[in-house]
């Protein structure tokens, strides 16, 4: 049985450039990509070594596949539809706590698609 190894990396301000000598230098097979900057840095680095991601926000709004049923690319992944399910989250914090006056929204500053979670979060705020 042959080993695999597994090469980790964090990406910062220059994660494309990291991603190809890391994806160059070792040969990987496959790149698995957490959040939308890495998988976007990824994709940027290379059109051949197939991507994996995982995102919170919408992959095709992303720029990172063409469409949900047909990527068209080497990259492909999942979403968990962060963005998409804020305001029920809201709604149902409303039923959960309906007192409540005041309500903090944590989103990441530097994130792409924070504009468009917020829009989402606040339109279910009709209370």
């Amino acid at each position: 049985m042959s080993k695999s190894r597994i090469a980790l990396r964090k990406a910062n301000s220059n994660a494309g450039r990291n991603w190809r000598r890391t994806s160059s230098a070792r040969r990987v097979a496959v790149i698995v990509a957490g959040g939308t900057s890495a998988a976007l840095a990824a994709k940027k680095a290379t059109a051949t070594i197939p991507i994996v991601f995982w995102i919170g926000s919408d992959p095709v709004q992303a720029g990172l596949v063409a469409s949900l049923n047909r990527p068209g690319s080497n990259a492909t992944g999942m979403t968990y539809l962060q963005t998409e399910l804020a305001a029920k989250r809201l709604e149902l914090l409303h039923e959960v706590a309906p007192g409540a006056t005041s309500i903090g929204f944590y989103t990441i500053t530097n994130s792409r698609s924070r504009p468009s979670k917020l829009r989402h979060a606040l339109s279910g705020c009709v209370w």
